[in-house]
């Protein structure tokens, strides 16, 4: 897969797995996100980011939101030097509620680390579990240049 196929080859699997982008699924979202992440992407550097806290950003349908941020971040090279990053975000928004104050998290899996254990404690993570109970509202897909 090369970077301008990651988007929508997330699309397809999420709504192969019946994924609704106006009441989005966090079970759904994290497993159309991990099988997606099973395939390489070709000529760039591959990371991946998940995030999750209350934010309040001007591109946002919900603000503030509390927000699960699933990201895979591509850095492009030309000639051996680095060029520029590219982001795909698949990011769920729930509005606000005193509980959600201390769900956060950050994590990182660098360029050719393992992706299944990576994954395993993201879906393990305190914050990731508790949100497995929230109604999520609003969802984004898009994917940029940073």
């Amino acid at each position: 897969m090369t970077p301008a196929q990651a988007a929508p080859d997330l699309e397809q699997r999420l709504l192969v797995l019946g994924f609704d982008f106006s009441r989005p699924s966090l079970q759904l979202a994290l497993k159309a996100f991990r099988e997606h992440l099973s395939v390489s992407v070709d000529g760039v550097s591959d990371y991946v980011m998940v995030e999750v806290g209350t934010n309040d950003f001007e591109f946002q349908s919900i603000r503030p939101a509390l927000t699960i941020d699933l990201t895979r971040q591509f850095g492009h090279f030309e000639n051996g030097e680095f060029s520029h990053y590219e982001q795909l975000h698949l990011t769920l928004y729930a509005p606000v509620k005193p509980e959600f104050e201390d769900l956060q998290m950050s994590e990182f899996c660098d360029d050719g680390e393992e992706r299944g254990t990576f994954f395993d404690a993201v879906e393990a993570n305190r914050a990731i579990v508790a949100a497995g109970n929230i109604e999520f509202a609003a969802c984004l897909l898009k994917q940029w240049d940073v």
